[in-house]
């Protein structure tokens, strides 16, 4: 008994630190473009503010976060799909970036490869790493979309001659966009060849 309710106890705090992490991606990304729409627009919050300001302005980040990054996924070329759904994305062209970045060789993935079994057979720290690859896919996912509509914002404030601080940071949010758009694509192909290499080889 003691057993089952420390594993039980695990499993919830691995949940709930799991959708923590994701939910304060959405909060960061999104939180980029409301901050970025208050600088062009105004006003911008004070620290005299009282904090039901905050916390509304942190549940409007957080649902802008997250359409923006799930309407991102409805692209073909980004998804936060399983990996079986990403074959089409993790292909050879990104075998040179994918050794670029890994150091390993790109192993091609059968086409009737199982990747759902494949997942079950990864042990607790494959897992892990695996949880990581997914959620760094998930950052580029959101970011991607907040980085060019915030920078598109600031340009705009920027066109308006507002002050000399939005032009720089307008080009280095979309400079961050356009970075994270191959990032994103990379961890799609990782995701897949990782659980090809550590899932046992399984076919369906």
């Amino acid at each position: 008994m003691a057993d089952i309710t420390a594993g039980l106890a695990e499993q919830f705090v691995r949940a709930l630190r799991h959708f923590i992490l994701r939910d304060s991606i959405f909060l960061a990304g999104g939180g980029s473009v409301v901050l970025s729409f208050l600088h062009t627009f105004g006003p911008m919050p004070s620290p005299t503010d009282h904090f039901t300001v905050f916390l509304l302005l942190a549940g409007i980040s957080y649902v802008v976060g997250y359409a923006l990054q799930d309407a991102i996924c409805l692209l073909p070329w980004f998804t936060t799909a399983p990996a079986k759904m990403n074959r089409r994305l993790a292909e050879k062209r990104f075998s040179r970036l994918y050794r670029l970045y890994t150091g390993d060789l790109w192993q091609e993935i059968p086409n009737d490869f199982d990747f759902e079994s494949a997942e079950e057979q990864l042990n607790q720290a494959q897992t892990i790493w695996l949880d990581r690859i997914t959620v760094l896919q998930q950052v580029s996912t959101t970011f991607i979309p907040c980085c060019f509509l915030s920078s598109c914002l600031l340009f705009y404030d920027a066109y308006k001659g507002s002050d000399g601080f939005s032009a720089p940071l307008a080009t280095a949010a979309f400079l961050l966009g356009v970075i994270l758009v191959p990032l994103g694509r990379l961890k799609i192909a990782q995701q897949a060849q990782y659980l090809f290499r550590h899932g046992g080889n399984r076919v369906s």
